[in-house]
Protein backbone atom coordinates (compact mmCIF):
# COMPACT_ATOMS: atom_id res chain seq x y z
CA UNK A 1 0.00 0.00 0.00
CA UNK A 2 2.96 2.48 1.13
CA UNK A 3 4.69 1.62 -2.01
CA UNK A 4 1.45 2.18 -3.61
CA UNK A 5 0.65 5.38 -2.87
CA UNK A 6 4.68 6.55 -3.50
CA UNK A 7 3.65 5.56 -7.30
CA UNK A 8 0.45 6.70 -7.93
CA UNK A 9 -0.89 8.60 -4.59
CA UNK A 10 2.14 11.46 -4.42
CA UNK A 11 2.26 12.04 -8.68
CA UNK A 12 -1.66 11.75 -8.35
CA UNK A 13 -1.77 14.69 -5.88
CA UNK A 14 0.97 16.63 -7.03
CA UNK A 15 -0.37 17.08 -10.06
CA UNK A 16 -3.66 18.17 -9.15
CA UNK A 17 -1.64 20.96 -6.92
CA UNK A 18 0.01 21.62 -10.32
CA UNK A 19 -3.13 21.46 -12.00
CA UNK A 20 -5.19 24.01 -9.49
CA UNK A 21 -2.14 26.27 -9.88
CA UNK A 22 -2.19 26.45 -13.58
CA UNK A 23 -5.81 27.08 -13.49
CA UNK A 24 -5.74 30.25 -11.17
CA UNK A 25 -2.77 31.80 -13.40
CA UNK A 26 -4.98 30.97 -16.51
CA UNK A 27 -7.71 32.52 -14.63
CA UNK A 28 -5.90 35.92 -13.34
CA UNK A 29 -4.52 36.28 -17.10
CA UNK A 30 -8.26 35.64 -18.46
CA UNK A 31 -9.86 37.86 -15.69
CA UNK A 32 -6.88 40.36 -16.25
CA UNK A 33 -7.18 40.52 -20.55
CA UNK A 34 -11.11 40.88 -19.52
CA UNK A 35 -11.16 44.01 -17.49
CA UNK A 36 -8.10 45.34 -19.79
CA UNK A 37 -10.33 44.89 -22.64
CA UNK A 38 -13.46 46.49 -20.82
CA UNK A 39 -11.48 49.68 -20.03
CA UNK A 40 -10.17 49.65 -23.64
CA UNK A 41 -13.16 49.46 -24.69
CA UNK A 42 -13.43 52.94 -26.85
CA UNK A 43 -15.86 55.05 -25.26
CA UNK A 44 -19.12 57.32 -27.17
CA UNK A 45 -17.63 59.75 -29.44
CA UNK A 46 -17.62 61.10 -32.95
CA UNK A 47 -14.63 59.54 -33.98
CA UNK A 48 -16.14 56.22 -33.49
CA UNK A 49 -19.19 56.95 -35.91
CA UNK A 50 -16.49 55.28 -38.98
CA UNK A 51 -16.56 52.21 -36.90
CA UNK A 52 -20.34 51.23 -37.70
CA UNK A 53 -20.63 50.13 -41.12
CA UNK A 54 -22.16 52.59 -43.60
CA UNK A 55 -22.26 55.17 -41.20
CA UNK A 56 -20.42 58.83 -41.81
CA UNK A 57 -19.13 61.85 -39.94
CA UNK A 58 -20.69 65.09 -41.13
CA UNK A 59 -19.41 68.32 -39.29
CA UNK A 60 -20.92 71.74 -39.65
CA UNK A 61 -19.52 74.59 -37.45
CA UNK A 62 -20.17 73.69 -33.93
CA UNK A 63 -21.97 70.23 -34.50
CA UNK A 64 -21.20 66.66 -35.41
CA UNK A 65 -23.88 63.91 -36.86
CA UNK A 66 -23.21 59.95 -37.17
CA UNK A 67 -25.28 59.36 -40.02
CA UNK A 68 -26.49 57.02 -43.04
CA UNK A 69 -28.17 57.01 -45.43
CA UNK A 70 -30.55 54.27 -46.85
CA UNK A 71 -32.27 54.26 -50.50
CA UNK A 72 -36.02 53.99 -51.01
CA UNK A 73 -37.08 53.60 -55.03
CA UNK A 74 -40.92 54.21 -53.82
CA UNK A 75 -42.61 55.85 -50.95
CA UNK A 76 -42.81 53.69 -47.91
CA UNK A 77 -44.41 54.09 -44.19
CA UNK A 78 -42.85 55.93 -42.10
CA UNK A 79 -42.84 52.62 -39.74
CA UNK A 80 -41.02 50.52 -41.70
CA UNK A 81 -38.20 53.72 -42.69
CA UNK A 82 -38.34 53.90 -38.12
CA UNK A 83 -37.85 49.99 -38.09
CA UNK A 84 -34.67 50.39 -40.56
CA UNK A 85 -33.80 52.47 -38.30
CA UNK A 86 -33.89 51.19 -35.07
CA UNK A 87 -32.70 47.45 -36.31
CA UNK A 88 -29.11 49.13 -36.05
CA UNK A 89 -30.45 51.21 -32.59
CA UNK A 90 -30.25 54.28 -34.60
CA UNK A 91 -33.34 56.88 -34.72
CA UNK A 92 -34.84 59.03 -38.03
CA UNK A 93 -32.24 61.73 -37.84
CA UNK A 94 -33.22 64.63 -35.96
CA UNK A 95 -32.39 67.94 -37.60
CA UNK A 96 -34.11 70.52 -34.81
CA UNK A 97 -31.46 73.37 -35.55
CA UNK A 98 -29.91 75.40 -38.25
CA UNK A 99 -26.41 73.61 -37.88
CA UNK A 100 -27.80 70.31 -38.22
CA UNK A 101 -30.59 71.70 -41.28
CA UNK A 102 -27.41 72.52 -43.03
CA UNK A 103 -26.06 69.83 -43.00
CA UNK A 104 -29.00 68.32 -45.30
CA UNK A 105 -28.65 71.05 -47.29
CA UNK A 106 -25.35 70.00 -48.53
CA UNK A 107 -26.83 66.73 -49.65
CA UNK A 108 -27.18 66.17 -53.47
CA UNK A 109 -29.91 63.61 -52.40
CA UNK A 110 -33.41 63.21 -51.10
CA UNK A 111 -33.67 62.56 -47.61
CA UNK A 112 -36.81 61.60 -45.35
CA UNK A 113 -36.67 63.16 -41.81
CA UNK A 114 -39.02 62.21 -38.85
CA UNK A 115 -41.67 65.55 -39.13
CA UNK A 116 -45.22 65.13 -39.13
CA UNK A 117 -48.11 67.20 -38.87
CA UNK A 118 -49.95 66.21 -35.35
CA UNK A 119 -53.60 65.30 -35.27
CA UNK A 120 -54.86 68.55 -32.85
CA UNK A 121 -52.22 71.17 -34.32
CA UNK A 122 -53.06 72.87 -37.43
CA UNK A 123 -50.47 75.15 -37.74
CA UNK A 124 -47.54 73.90 -36.62
CA UNK A 125 -45.09 70.61 -37.07
CA UNK A 126 -44.38 67.63 -34.37
CA UNK A 127 -41.67 66.13 -34.17
CA UNK A 128 -41.66 62.72 -33.08
CA UNK A 129 -38.46 60.37 -32.43
CA UNK A 130 -38.81 56.88 -31.09
CA UNK A 131 -38.61 58.54 -27.05
CA UNK A 132 -39.97 61.87 -27.31
CA UNK A 133 -41.96 64.84 -28.81
CA UNK A 134 -41.11 67.97 -29.51
CA UNK A 135 -43.82 70.53 -30.84
CA UNK A 136 -42.37 72.81 -33.33
CA UNK A 137 -43.84 76.32 -33.11
CA UNK A 138 -43.18 79.93 -34.79
CA UNK A 139 -42.11 81.11 -31.14
CA UNK A 140 -39.95 78.78 -30.23
CA UNK A 141 -38.00 77.57 -33.81
CA UNK A 142 -38.71 80.76 -35.92
CA UNK A 143 -35.46 80.13 -38.09
CA UNK A 144 -36.21 76.72 -38.97
CA UNK A 145 -39.87 77.87 -40.76
CA UNK A 146 -40.46 79.48 -43.95
CA UNK A 147 -41.75 83.18 -43.45
CA UNK A 148 -43.88 83.73 -46.69
CA UNK A 149 -45.03 81.94 -49.86
CA UNK A 150 -43.58 79.23 -51.72
CA UNK A 151 -41.91 81.47 -53.99
CA UNK A 152 -39.78 83.06 -50.86
CA UNK A 153 -36.04 83.60 -51.12
CA UNK A 154 -35.41 81.70 -47.80
CA UNK A 155 -35.83 78.00 -49.33
CA UNK A 156 -33.67 76.13 -47.02
CA UNK A 157 -36.30 76.97 -44.06
CA UNK A 158 -39.32 74.46 -43.79
CA UNK A 159 -42.45 74.74 -45.72
CA UNK A 160 -45.84 73.58 -43.50
CA UNK A 161 -48.13 72.43 -46.81
CA UNK A 162 -51.63 71.80 -45.89
CA UNK A 163 -52.33 67.56 -46.53
CA UNK A 164 -55.68 67.03 -47.12
CA UNK A 165 -55.61 63.18 -47.41
CA UNK A 166 -54.76 61.12 -44.16
CA UNK A 167 -51.44 58.64 -44.05
CA UNK A 168 -48.15 58.31 -42.83
CA UNK A 169 -47.07 62.36 -42.88
CA UNK A 170 -43.10 62.87 -43.37
CA UNK A 171 -40.95 65.34 -44.18
CA UNK A 172 -39.09 65.60 -47.68
CA UNK A 173 -35.69 67.59 -47.76
CA UNK A 174 -35.51 68.29 -51.65
CA UNK A 175 -32.11 69.20 -52.74
CA UNK A 176 -33.59 71.12 -55.62
CA UNK A 177 -35.59 73.41 -53.90
CA UNK A 178 -33.43 73.38 -50.67
CA UNK A 179 -35.69 72.47 -48.02
CA UNK A 180 -37.88 70.50 -46.31
CA UNK A 181 -41.33 69.52 -47.67
CA UNK A 182 -43.75 68.28 -45.53
CA UNK A 183 -45.99 65.86 -47.37
CA UNK A 184 -48.02 62.43 -47.14
CA UNK A 185 -45.52 59.58 -47.61
CA UNK A 186 -48.15 57.55 -50.27
CA UNK A 187 -49.54 60.00 -52.18
CA UNK A 188 -47.14 62.55 -52.86
CA UNK A 189 -48.00 65.50 -55.36
CA UNK A 190 -46.60 66.59 -58.42
CA UNK A 191 -43.91 68.35 -56.78
CA UNK A 192 -42.62 65.63 -54.89
CA UNK A 193 -42.27 63.01 -57.87
CA UNK A 194 -39.08 63.27 -59.21
CA UNK A 195 -37.84 63.34 -55.57
CA UNK A 196 -36.39 59.77 -54.56
CA UNK A 197 -36.90 58.50 -51.05
CA UNK A 198 -34.21 57.74 -48.51
CA UNK A 199 -34.39 57.43 -44.91
CA UNK A 200 -31.61 59.46 -42.91
CA UNK A 201 -30.69 56.78 -39.55
CA UNK A 202 -28.82 58.60 -36.84
CA UNK A 203 -26.66 57.24 -34.08
CA UNK A 204 -27.91 59.57 -31.36
CA UNK A 205 -24.62 58.91 -29.09
CA UNK A 206 -21.92 60.08 -31.46
CA UNK A 207 -23.83 62.81 -32.34
CA UNK A 208 -22.47 66.20 -30.46
CA UNK A 209 -23.14 70.05 -30.80
CA UNK A 210 -20.54 71.39 -28.31
CA UNK A 211 -17.20 71.68 -30.66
Amino acid sequence: MKKMFNIFGFPFFYLMLTSFGLFQTVSKAFNGSYLYALNAWPKPNPENCRTNPGYQLYRNKNVQMCLKFYVFNSPVPYRQGMDRCDDQSAIVGVFNTMEKLEILQRQTRCVWVNFRIGALYSTVLVWAPIDFEEIYTYDKHGKLFRKDYEWDSTAYKIWKRWVYYPGNICGIYHPKYKRLVVDDCQAPDKFLQDCGYNVVCELMQFTREDL
